[in-house]
């Protein structure tokens, strides 16, 4: 009887002490799952977070979106765009020159310094000259012919006296025609004023002639070369 009664009391305390292993061995499988369970409460793929341990509500964030950067406090900010810009008015007109006054009232124009030109003759051959009564050998005086202006003015040129040899011409050219150049003449205008006269130049190789009197030219059977200008006439006056 003692022996069965050991027997019995040894297969209760095994089953106990069985008992309470089973129950440790439960009591950890379940701390186990609950932190299992904590950890899996957060989504990695959609970031979704489980309520904190207040309550509080959980906040989602839209998966592929990213959160904007912090604004910069120190970045000067651009200035709205108040539209397109002002027009700007054009500059007022510059103001016309003025015109040149009209000469003064009561101004008398005042007779030109004119030149008397006196020519001489020897045969077909022409010369010509400032003064009256000089000598120029084989030459007889012919005259005075015509006169010119002693300064040059507004639309007025020079009139030279050539040579060329033996013969003598006269020319507008500053370089007499790549001839020998005699004299300053004086002037003559290329425009036509009251109180001048047109001036003609005729003649050949030999015989050269510069008159105000184109019949000259006719009577000694010189061909025209072309006119040369306009001389004053006694009282032609300035301007």
């Amino acid at each position: 009887m003692k022996t069965l009664a050991a027997v019995v009391v040894g297969e209760t305390l095994l089953l106990a002490a069985c008992s309470s292993e089973s129950a440790e061995h439960t009591g950890a499988s379940d701390e186990k799952k609950a932190k299992k369970a904590s950890v899996s409460s957060k989504d990695p793929e959609d970031g979704s977070e489980s309520s904190d341990e207040n309550g509080s509500g959980s906040e989602t964030a839209s998966p592929g979106t990213a959160s904007p950067p912090p604004l910069d406090e120190d970045k000067p900010t651009a200035a709205p765009d108040d539209g397109p810009a002002p027009e700007v008015a054009p500059p007022p007109p510059e103001d016309p020159a003025p015109e040149a006054s009209p000469p003064a009232p009561g101004v008398t124009p005042q007779p030109a310094v004119l030149r008397k030109i006196h020519r001489y003759k020897n045969g077909p051959i022409h010369l010509w000259s400032l003064a009256p009564g000089e000598t120029h050998p084989g030459f007889t005086y012919d005259g005075h012919t015509f006169s010119l202006l002693d300064q040059q003015l507004e639309s007025s040129r020079p009139l030279f006296e050539c040579s060329d040899g033996p013969s003598f011409f006269l020319s507008i050219e500053t370089n007499c025609e790549g001839k020998k150049t005699e004299l300053l003449l004086g002037y003559l205008f290329y425009l036509e004023r009251p109180k001048t006269k047109l001036i003609v130049r005729c003649g050949t190789t030999v015989d050269q002639l510069s008159t105000i009197v184109q019949a000259e030219c006719d009577a000694a059977s010189l061909p025209l070369v072309g006119p040369q200008g306009y001389v004053p006439l006694e009282g032609f006056v300035w301007p």
